[in-house]
């Protein structure tokens, strides 16, 4: 029996921002004839410490209404009245804080800031591995829709 997987429509792209990612966190390793390996490790500055998949591992959860409930719809978004998405990288601490927030795909550049300030105000619960909350990467789809 032959199966057909069925992809949504941005799936293509958050496979590649997957694939981005998973290159971007690697560690680079050089090796030349009758010499030893040497490994690069990435710098600290780098988000390597916050992985996007653990085994046995419960990712990040947060309520979706109160992302909603964060957001603040640009003034000149609803003027034009605009409507879209912003797909948001969360980097979530141990704490549940959100360390760091960036844009990975956006819609309309007049919702970037409010995405990201609607992340940075929600209240995560940190991801946990083993019973012991640890550092983790979330995407965040953050909806912009009139009503």
């Amino acid at each position: 029996m032959m199966r057909r997987l069925i992809l949504h429509r941005h799936a293509p792209a958050l496979l590649m921002l997957t694939l981005l990612t998973i290159v971007g966190c690697s560690s680079s390793s050089k090796q030349t004839k009758g010499e030893e390996k040497v490994v690069e490790k990435a710098s600290s500055s780098e988000t390597s410490e916050y992985p996007d998949f653990i085994p046995d591992a419960d990712p990040p959860s947060f309520d979706p209404r109160e992302l909603a409930s964060n957001v603040e719809y640009p003034g000149e978004a609803v003027k034009k009245e605009l409507e879209g998405k912003v797909y948001v990288m969360a980097y979530i601490a141990a704490d549940g804080t959100v360390d760091k927030a960036e844009v990975m795909k956006s819609d309309n550049i007049v919702f970037n800031e409010a995405a990201l300030g609607a992340v940075r105000k929600t209240t995560f619960s940190p991801a946990r591995h083993q019973g012991v909350a640890i550092p983790f990467k979330l995407a965040v789809v953050v909806d912009f829709r009139l009503r």
